[in-house]
């Protein structure tokens, strides 16, 4: 009867211990631009009261933030051609915190690779994980695990001999 107590004790603490680092977002590394672009949107009175001084940010904070630029029409008219480009890039990047209003508006918006998606047979072989954040061209995501390729493509001669060194074309 002990030995069964004890069991159930230690099942039960186990499993919350568990439960608890599922429901935990990874932190974004604090040398990420992310946050100097959230610093400008800060600054430029877009977004309000996110530095009190707790870094690094979740995933699903800085995803928060971006959707709220997001919802506001106002606020994208007052970003400038570089900051609407960072926020579409930052768009891809957090795909999959983001908003769900906003997941698909960002996969629509990528054009890179997206040619491979709609290739048949890498669509028979990769179901659901070719392409589907608009950045990688392949992902695979589970639960609590995340796993993306992007190969360097490059072609033959793109680094070119110059008179003062080693230059891309």
């Amino acid at each position: 009867m002990q030995r069964i107590k004890f069991l159930v004790v230690v099942i039960l603490i186990l499993s919350g211990g568990t439960t608890a680092l599922h429901a935990q977002s990874p932190p974004f590394p604090t040398n990420h631009w992310v946050y100097d672009f959230l610093e400008r949107m800060e600054v430029k009175g877009i977004l309000t009261n996110i530095f009190d001084g707790t870094r690094p940010m979740s995933r699903d904070e800085i995803a928060g933030y971006l959707s709220q630029i997001l919802s506001d029409p106002q606020s994208l008219t007052r970003l400038n051609s570089v900051e609407k480009r960072q926020l579409h890039y930052l768009t891809l990047e957090f795909r999959d915190y983001l908003a769900p209003e906003f997941r698909e508006k960002a996969l629509k918006a990528a054009p890179r690779l997206m040619k491979y998606r709609r290739m048949g047979f890498l669509s028979k072989i990769f179901p659901n994980h070719l392409y589907t954040n608009g950045r990688n061209l392949f992902q695979y995501l589970e639960e609590d695990f995340l796993a993306v390729l992007d190969p360097v493509l490059y072609r033959s001669g793109f680094w070119a001999k110059t008179d003062t060194g080693t230059s891309a074309r």
